[in-house]
């Protein structure tokens, strides 16, 4: 009965395990935070590391080596190029120029770092996050927006991949 009980609990979990391995879940989370002292919208975008290298990859058609010893010299000009036509900003209606800073690895996540200066306080704040869509039509987006007492987080699609939010003057 012992040996019964045993070979009925690994037939139930051998399907569930199974199944995990086959199924990835991709997203990326995006943390944009207006700061009223010094006019800027900062932004940190976490992505994880593979995803993010086959995307960068296979739109320029290159061997990145994000996160590895092999890493291109150029890499992150890639990334700021990526970020540039992935992630946009609006401002009051106005679309705001954002600077890539740079990037550092956490664990399996690539971490980039993005800000537009000389910005007017908010009305409102569109984004549009398209990260990851091209590779991974499934890929979801969380956007995390703030503003002095105001903040808000949306879930984005690759068929809802924008977001308003509007604040109190």
């Amino acid at each position: 009965m012992h040996k019964f009980l045993k070979i009925s609990i690994l037939l139930l979990l051998l399907p569930l395990t199974g199944f995990t391995a086959i199924h990835k879940f991709y997203v990326s989370t995006t943390d944009i935070n207006y700061d009223r002292e010094s006019r800027a919208i900062q932004i940190v975008s976490r992505v994880f590391a593979d995803d993010l290298e086959k995307t960068i990859d296979n739109r320029y058609e290159i061997k990145s080596g994000l996160i590895s010893e092999h890493e291109l010299p150029d890499a992150d000009t890639y990334l700021e190029n990526y970020y540039a036509s992935k992630l946009l900003i609006t401002v009051n209606g106005r679309k705001v120029t954002l600077r890539y800073l740079g990037k550092e690895y956490k664990d399996d996540m690539v971490v980039s770092y993005l800000e537009a200066v000389d910005v007017p306080l908010p009305t409102s704040l569109k984004t549009e996050n398209k990260l990851l869509y091209e590779t991974y039509p499934e890929q979801q987006n969380i956007v995390h927006i703030r503003s002095g007492d105001t903040r808000k987080s949306f879930l984005l699609q690759k068929d809802e991949d924008q977001c308003v939010l509007k604040f109190d003057k």
